[in-house]
Order: C-alpha cells, then sequence, then structure tokens
C-alpha cells in the first residue's frame, strides 16, 4: 500500500480539496477547508492521543511496571477501540492533532493561507496537514513566452509514535499522501521542528510568531529555481549531471552500478514528458524530471510506482532528491 494511508474498515483518513489526488482515496471536498472541516473531514478528530503505562511479568506472573518507557495510544476515530501507537520515553510530550490544527490556523488570517489535504499515515502513527500560500510563483524562461507557475504550501508534520519530532515544512509540494519534498536552499530556512517535550507547545507557538521563514523561503526559492532555469545544459551535460545525481561512479558492484544507470536513462526519458516541456534544456527541467521520477515513475518492487509515503520526505528517496538540487544548484 504505497499511500500508507490509515485504513478503518475501508474509511480513509484523507481529505481533499481538490479531487486530483493520484491514489482517489478519502474524502474530495472540493473547496479549501477550514481548521474544524480539515480535522473531520480527515477523521483527525478527537484522536485522545495519551500515553498508557508499560509492565512485564516477573518469572512467577508478577507485573512491573516498566519506569521509563510508556506506550502510546488513541481513540480510533471510526471504531472508538482504542489502537496502539507506539513506544515512547516518559518525557515525550503528546501533540494532539487538533493542536497542529491550530498552530496552522494561526497563519491562515496572517498569510491569507487555506487548509489544502490533510490525514493520517501507517496506522494513525504519523499525520500531515497541509495550507496553500494564497500567491504562487511564476518563472520564465528568457527570450520566450513560456512559464511555469508554482504554488508553495506550509505542511505540519506530526508522529505520535516518538519516530520524528514535529516539523513544519515549506514546500513547493502539495502533500496528498506523504509524497513531498524539500529542496535545500542555501538562503533560506526550509524546515523548523521541535522535540516532543514538555514545552513542546510553547515552542511551537514561539515558531508561529517567527514563520517568516515560509515568505522568505519563498523568495529565496524562487530566486533558486529562476537560476535553475537560467542555466542551459546540452544533452551530453544532462546525462553527466543525473548520473552524478544517482551516484553511478560510485557504485560498489557492476549489478548496483547497471541499476543507477537504469535510474538515469528513466529520468533522461522524463525530459520529453509533457510536465517538462520547454524547460528540458534546463537544469531546472532536469530537477523536475527527477523529482517526477521518483514521487511518480520509479518501480519500488512488485510493480508498485512511486516513492512509498512517508520515505520521500525522510530516507533514501528524499535524499535523491535533495542531491539533484545540490547537484544541480551547484551547492
Amino acid at each position: 500500500m504505497a499511500h500508507e494511508l490509515d485504513n478503518t474498515n475501508g474509511v480513509y483518513s484523507f481529505a481533499d480539496s481538490r479531487a486530483d489526488a493520484w491514489h482517489q482515496l478519502g474524502q474530495q471536498v472540493n473547496h479549501l477547508m477550514t481548521a474544524e472541516e480539515v480535522l473531520a473531514e480527515a477523521h483527525l478528530a478527537n484522536w485522545n492521543v495519551r500515553k498508557h503505562d508499560i509492565f512485564t511479568h516477573t518469572d512467577d506472573g508478577t507485573p512491573v511496571k516498566i519506569k521509563d518507557k510508556s506506550a502510546t495510544v488513541r481513540t480510533n476515530p471510526i471504531t472508538g477501540a482504542t489502537d496502539y501507537l507506539g513506544v515512547v520515553g516518559t518525557g515525550y510530550k503528546v501533540i494532539q492533532n487538533e493542536e497542529s490544527t491550530a498552530f496552522l490556523n494561526a497563519l491562515v488570517d496572517e498569510s491569507g493561507a487555506h487548509f489544502e489535504t490533510a490525514g493520517a499515515l501507517r496506522e494513525g502513527r504519523q499525520t500531515f496537514v497541509t495550507l496553500r500560500l494564497p500567491n504562487y510563483m511564476q518563472f520564465s524562461v528568457p527570450g520566450t513566452d513560456r512559464t511555469d507557475d508554482m504554488d508553495l504550501y506550509i505542511a505540519a508534520l506530526n508522529s505520535h509514535d516518538g519516530s520524528s519530532s514535529y516539523k513544519v515544512i515549506t514546500t513547493p509540494v502539495r502533500i496528498v499522501c506523504a509524497n513531498t519534498e524539500s529542496a535545500a536552499l542555501r538562503q533560506a530556512k526550509s524546515m523548523w521542528s521541535v522535540r516532543h517535550t514538555t514545552n513542546a507547545l510553547s515552542a511551537i507557538e514561539e515558531a508561529r510568531q517567527s514563520l517568516g521563514i515560509a515568505f522568505t523561503y519563498a523568495d529565496a526559492f524562487a530566486e533558486e529555481m529562476q537560476k535553475l532555469i537560467d542555466a542551459e545544459v546540452d544533452e551530453m551535460e544532462a546525462e553527466r549531471l543525473i548520473q552524478s545525481v544517482f551516484q553511478v561512479e560510485e557504485a560498489k558492484t557492476e549489478r548496483q552500478k547497471n541499476l543507477r544507470m537504469d535510474h538515469a536513462a528513466a529520468v533522461m526519458v522524463g525530459l520529453n514528458l509533457p510536465t517538462v516541456a520547454g524547460f528540458e534544456n534546463t537544469r531546472y527541467g532536469l530537477y523536475n524530471a527527477v523529482t517526477e521520477y521518483i514521487d511518480h515513475r520509479i518501480e519500488i518492487k512488485d510493480g508498485v510506482v512511486g516513492a512509498p509515503a512517508f520515505y520521500s520526505i525522510a530516507g533514501a528517496y528524499a535524499d535523491i532528491k535533495s542531491r539533484a538540487y545540490e547537484v544541480l544548484a551547484g551547492v
């Protein structure tokens, strides 16, 4: 199940303001949502995530409490049953879905952003909520009338199993499962995070006060992308750059080298797709060809296409996209 969306009795914990999610699951609301709507439609409300004591037993069956660990559980939004989520330390601070959404809701009035998507992943262990900023970026190719419009999103990524910190990222990719990307920028911070500790909520409030980073990121991202557009490449240079992204020369075996060469060749084919048309001879086109390949065309296993959900945010697939930006931008 590449999308990894939480599913209880056929009900998916996902809501979309549009109807174009590739997986066609969850609730297509067909309008921008309020904080209350996004929680309700995505089945993220009233989870009441909480910590329970964990016990083991001595050889004679006497229960013994494990002092430094707790289990996190939730109330299933569909059945009302108690679901196990993970094991965390005793100092772990739960950040409820409502608190995460309230944080983003504060940005709506300040920025004009609106809720686009929200959902739960991996049986409720991770959640995401996204806002779309009101002004899109438009890039142009010098000497032509070709333009490319790009929206910018703020996404809050939370975990209830201790697997990751609470993160707020600014990204040009709209999250419809867990596929997203965050290009590393030289001049702007694109991610903010806080650990699940007792002062987490106050730290989140501090971040809200300083989240002009989203707009700093937008300006810097537009500038960086325009530089990639202005950097033309011929076919030979394009092949060299893409092979560098996939680290072909660093392969340790012939089989590994051939696999990486196959990935690079598939990206080159992607330069002929309509989504890259007009930019195929630029580093911007190469960057988009790589990210589209990872998110939508790479075959993972057994016919599953597209990088699996959460691992496109933080994992080997995200690493490839970050490396693509570093190679192509010369970071």
